[in-house]
């Protein structure tokens, strides 16, 4: 019987100057990835054996500064400008899974310590300290016919 793999691609864009807001990327619990985002376009690969069993990637977005460094807000309270770090893209093996992971995950976050913690619809940009998590089962291409 052969192993049978999936390799993810999760592209990431800081269009940002600061490159001091840490991205971690967990695959269950597993760290794959911990460092700060730096300034540009950057990639997470990870390779998992099809398994049939429930799986979930974890984002979170850490050190994004609540005392108005990586967020500038006016006086009227309007955002000027900020910090995202913005998910451009998911690849499943040769597929573009990008909307179908934004529609099946959520983002965990508490608005920057503004709010309590609430669970919110994920479009791609984290603007906010918190985690993305994305549930699936394996093998990807069953999960993904059943969900899309």
């Amino acid at each position: 019987m052969t192993d049978l793999k999936s390799k993810f691609l999760l592209t990431f864009n800081n269009e940002s100057n600061f490159d001091d807001i840490c991205l971690e990327v967990w695959y269950d619990k597993e760290k794959i990835f911990d460092k700060n985002a730096s300034v540009g376009t950057f990639e997470v690969t990870h390779t998992i054996s099809d398994d049939d069993l429930s799986h979930s990637i974890e984002i979170i977005l850490k050190n994004k500064n609540v005392n108005n460094i990586h967020t500038v807000v006016d006086q009227d309270g309007n955002i000027v400008s900020d910090v995202l770090i913005v998910l451009d893209s998911v690849w499943v093996d040769d597929f573009d899974v990008t909307q179908v992971f934004y529609e099946n995950s959520y983002y965990l976050h508490d608005t920057n310590s503004n709010d309590d913690m609430k669970k919110h619809a994920f479009f791609g940009p984290m603007g906010c300290n918190g985690s993305v998590v994305f549930n699936f089962t394996l093998p990807f291409y069953i999960w993904l016919m059943e969900n899309i």
